[in-house]
This record gives C-alpha cells, structure tokens and sequence, in this order.
C-alpha cells in the first residue's frame, strides 16, 4: 500500500501535478471569519439610533435614555484576549465558547465551536429596562435560523450550555472537572436575565448560538422582545425587536502564530528572577491635583509588594518628557481637576514605553467622566492609538491576564465611586469594569474611571481595607513586567 501511494505521488510530479502534490504537502490554511458591522444594511433601515463603535467592531443602539452595544467574538478573540490560559489543554481545554488550542485530526484545524458575540446594555434615565438573552436570534442569508443558548437545563427555554457539555462528558475524575471548569466560566461570563436593570445600571456578557456554515455571508442578530417599560404589577408590558446587521469577512490565520500567541498571553510571572531585579514604577506629574495621593499610593503598593515577595520597586516622578518614561515597566497618570496636556515628546515617550513592553495605567481621581482630567486622558488615549496600527479600545474581561496572572480577583474590587458619596456623580454611570488599550496581542494601557489611587492612598478613609486594590494593582505591574521580558526576548 505504501509502495503504491509513493508510486502514485511520484507520478503526479513527473506529470507535472503541481498543484496535486501542493495540496498533499502543503494543505489549505483554515479560512477564519471575521463577523463586521454591515454598514450597507444599517443605512438601508433607515433607523439613525444605530452606528458604529469607536473600535469599528461594534454596533451600537443609542436611544437616548438607554444603550445597547453588541460586537463580535470571534474565537481567535477569546482564545487569546479573553481566556487564554483556559484555551489549552487539546481536549480538556476549558474555554466554554471555543475547542481551545485542540486541533481536530479529520479536518487538520480547529473549527469554530459556537458563534458568540458581546452585548453590553446600559440604562441612563429610563425607569426600567431588561432582556431575556434567550430570546436572541442569529439569522442569515442562507436560511439559518439559530436560537440563543440558555445557560443551565433546568431553566433554559430551549438549549442549554449545561446540555450540550453533558451530552459530550464521559465519566472520568478529569471530564467533570473540566465540565464544571466550563460551566464556571460560563455562569461568570454569559448574559443572563435578571432583575430588571434601574436608572445607572448596566449588564454585560456573552450570547451564544450555534456555528454559520462556510457558505454564509451576512447576518442579522435579532435582540426580540427587548422590554423597555412595565406595567403597575411590574410586570414586562412594552417590548421592541432590535436588530443588528452583520457581515463576514475571511480573515487567514496562521495557526503557529494562534499557538505561540495563546502560550505567550497565558505565561505566569517567575517570582523569582524578580527577586534581583529593579522594576521601575514612573509616576507622571503635570501640574494637576492630587499628585500627593498617587505617590502615597504608590509608595504602599512597592511596602506591600516588598512584605509580600521581598521585591525592589523603584518609584520615581516627574514630566512626561523625561527619558525615565521609556524605560519604566509600569508608568502612572492620575489626576481629578485639571486637564492633563502633554507635548510631542511626552507622546513619544509614552509610545516608547509600550513599545519597549511597558504599560500605561490611567486613573481618574475624581471618578467622573465628565472630568477635565478624564477628558484629557481620553484625548491622550486617542493620541496614543492613533501610532499603533491595528490598536483598539476594549473593555477589559475578568478573564485577562491582569486578574490572575499573580493574585487571584474575581469581581473588580470598589474604587472610590463605589465609597466616596458625592451628589453630583449619582447622575453618572459607575464603571463596572476597565477599560484598555491592545496592540498587537497585549494590553498596553490600562484607563480605570474607579479613581483607585485614592483607595491605595487610604485617602478617603485611613481605616479601610485596601488589599483587593493592591492586589490589582500588583498583577497589573506584573502584567507590565511579563510583557516587558517578552518584549526583551523577542528582540
């Protein structure tokens, strides 16, 4: 047999069968889709409470008194940015949305296990809104009609994550835990429908419907039966069906680049090369207010990392302009009041420190978006992404790195929004989570609205317990140090 296959692929090449012996050696690469808003049918509907995200990924339903957003995961996003240490393991990967770093043997891939996209819903001023995640709907262009997932059996409407992973369980000690590791991370991450969401609330997680086949093109998803009122009995008594459409786009991938990059993002700290080294903390001081509370803050996260692991951080200040910047692993600004600006080399700085492997954390003091210190930050922020081809803004999930990496977190811990009471920032929407900057596989700036260098100051109350927040802060200048070495090794 083996004779006769060598005999075969000989006589192909001698016949002058490139293109045979090219598909025998060199396989196909798997096609991956990118699902992106389809600007074309959005202005067909006419409706102008849609538009595009700033990340151009997401698609946007703005009335006004309520907000709805909705983007794309595709699985190259929540194998690498999402769950990446989650994604190994071949088949006893515990990525619930995702068959992992798994590759299966027929098809010489990984196929696309779900289709999954990220809704997040924010209430400003409307009495009451809500939704019941399973009452989405995936439609496309060839037919397909799939209904959201429900999360556990006994309650789903229709399918269940809980089902389809039992259905695929066998009955080693192994399997269960890798069951149960899904479905814990499904119960954190997947939209749910609870209570109804009051003036300032928000909600946010994962929809989950069965894979597209090849051949689809464009897709519409269909939020139906979203209640926006409720009667006396407070019960759901006015609905409305949003719809948000989509198209596919191929997107190649090579799957060493998809593996490395998995690896890389998942890599533990190693305490103890640390032990020796100095890792540089810069604090950016522009003539702003509260610069004596971040560098309080700063000086008891290095105590509490040098009680803890026995490290040498170095904390230094001053301008943006100094060349320290570019060589810091973790660089701070942190202001309320005043506007930050800052000149061409300040920028250049900032964009060598991420280039070098640093980060970049941003912490608004006055926690409020409507903050000059807030609006300079952001206006920073877009300055800095504008040299980075490729970078996006993204919320930052549980799941990254930054939460686990050294200390294990799993809600965000209270900034000063959730402590401090101050009047005129009830009529604001508290953050619930941060927001990020990526480049390139990492996460280069970290921009946190919670004003945290108040609550690692002690600055509002000298009795509070401020661990989770050093902890944070810690895995944060991990992160930033991890990525750093990376960046050393690679060049």
């Amino acid at each position: 047999m083996k004779k006769s296959l060598f005999l075969f692929i000989v006589i192909l090449l001698l016949s002058g069968c490139d293109s045979v012996y090219r598909f025998l050696f060199f396989p196909p690469q798997k096609v991956e889709y990118e699902i992106v808003p389809d600007i074309e049918m959005m202005k067909m509907s006419g409706d102008t409470s849609y538009y595009i995200g700033k990340d151009s990924m997401t698609i946007v339903f703005d009335k006004g008194t309520f907000k709805v957003e909705i983007k794309y995961m595709s699985d190259y996003q929540l194998n690498n940015f999402e769950f990446p240490e989650e994604s190994k393991g071949g088949i006893y990967s515990t990525n619930p949305y995702t068959y992992g770093d798994w590759v299966d043997p027929e098809l010489g891939y990984t196929p696309n296990r779900f289709t999954v996209f990220k809704v997040s819903i924010y209430n400003y001023t409307a009495p009451k809104i809500n939704f019941d995640p399973e009452n989405a709907i995936l439609l496309s262009d060839r037919g397909d009609r799939f209904i959201a997932y429900g999360l556990d059996a006994k309650t789903s409407k229709f399918h269940s994550l809980e089902e389809y992973y039992r259905a695929r369980k066998g009955s080693s000690g192994i399997d269960e835990d890798v069951f149960e590791a899904r479905m814990g991370i499904a119960r954190r991450t997947m939209l749910t429908y609870g209570r109804p969401l009051y003036k300032g609330d928000s909600r946010e997680g994962l929809i989950v419907f069965d894979p597209l086949s090849e051949g689809v093109e464009r897709v519409k998803v269909v939020l139906k039966n979203f209640i926006i009122g409720y009667d006396e009995n407070n019960v759901p008594s006015n609905f409305i069906d949003i719809n948000f459409y989509f198209k596919r786009i191929p997107v190649i991938r090579k799957v060493e680049e998809t593996t490395k990059l998995i690896a890389a993002s998942g890599e533990n700290i190693d305490l103890k090369t640390l032990k020796n080294k100095e890792i540089k903390i810069f604090q950016v001081k522009y003539g702003g207010d509260g610069e004596e509370i971040v560098e309080l803050g700063l000086k008891n996260l290095a105590e509490f990392l040098n009680k803890k692991e026995g490290l040498n951080i170095s904390l230094e200040s001053g301008r943006a302009e100094s060349p320290a910047v570019a060589k810091s692993e973790l660089v701070v600004i942190s202001g309320g009041v005043v506007k930050p600006q800052f000149s061409p080399v300040a920028i250049d700085n900032f964009v060598s420190c991420i280039k070098n492997g640093g980060v970049i954390l941003i912490d608004d003091l006055s926690h409020s978006r409507s903050s000059q210190f807030n609006l300079g930050a952001r206006d920073l922020l877009d300055k800095i992404k504008t040299r980075f081809d490729g970078s996006y803004i993204e919320k930052i999930f549980l799941s990254h790195p930054i939460y686990s990496i050294w200390a294990k977190i799993k809600e965000l811990p209270l900034g000063a929004d959730d402590i401090v009471e101050t009047k005129e920032l009830e009529r604001e929407e508290k953050y619930t989570y941060l927001e990020g900057l990526f480049w390139q596989k990492r996460l280069v700036i970290v921009f946190s609205n919670k004003g945290y260098m108040r609550m690692l100051s002690k600055f509002d109350n000298p009795s509070i317990d401020n661990t989770p927040q050093l902890q944070l802060f810690s895995n944060i200048l991990f992160y930033a140090v991890s990525t750093k070495q990376i960046a050393m090794k690679s060049e």
